[in-house]
């Protein structure tokens, strides 16, 4: 079984990133460089990370030297930096559906990459009890479940969460919503 990954997600999301400022702190905020699958996207994640905490500005050249001290993926070239810029949008597009698609693979592949096979291993072994199935059944779901939930809540942050839901509350309390 085999999860394909949506380079051009990756791709498209990174070249955003690389480009314009919103989708970059969308990434910052929201992903980590293990959200992305290709080992080469990991290693530019990782130095966009970096060149944050340095504070140092944000160009290919400085991008492309970082990348080379990642412990995270693959280092990579300029030429792949240089495609990540010159083959996508060229102006800011929005970026949450990648972000949400981006999460949601991510998600699945680990899924389908680790947990899966150890719950068909667990299946096929006489000795595994049903309790421990049950429990392999769960995980899985929590971690589906956590993987909607950041993609149901469009990315809000705490406070934006909670006068969501308060919002809901006080309405459902005056009768106006019960969804």
């Amino acid at each position: 079984m085999e999860f394909k990954i949506d380079i051009h997600t990756e791709q498209a999301f990174l070249s955003q990133a690389l480009k314009y400022e919103k989708p970059r702190e969308l990434l910052l905020t929201h992903t980590t460089p293990y959200d992305f699958q290709i080992d080469e996207h990991k290693s530019i994640v990782w130095s966009i990370f970096e060149l944050k905490k340095s504070g140092k500005n944000f160009d290919r050249d400085v991008i492309l030297s970082y990348s080379k001290q990642s412990k995270i993926g693959k280092e990579v070239d300029y030429d792949f930096i240089d495609n990540l810029y010159n083959n996508f949008e060229d102006k800011e597009i929005d970026c949450l559906p990648l972000l949400e698609k981006l999460k949601r693979d991510g998600c699945y592949y680990n899924l389908i990459d680790k947990k899966v096979p150890e719950l068909l291993k667990n299946l096929m072994s006489p000795k595994t009890k049903i309790n421990e199935i049950e429990s392999l059944i769960e995980e899985i779901t929590n971690k589906i479940q956590r993987s909607k939930i950041t993609v149901d809540t469009s990315f809000l942050n705490l406070r934006q969460l909670t006068e969501k839901h308060d919002k809901l509350d006080e309405e459902r309390k005056k009768g106006i919503s019960f969804y």
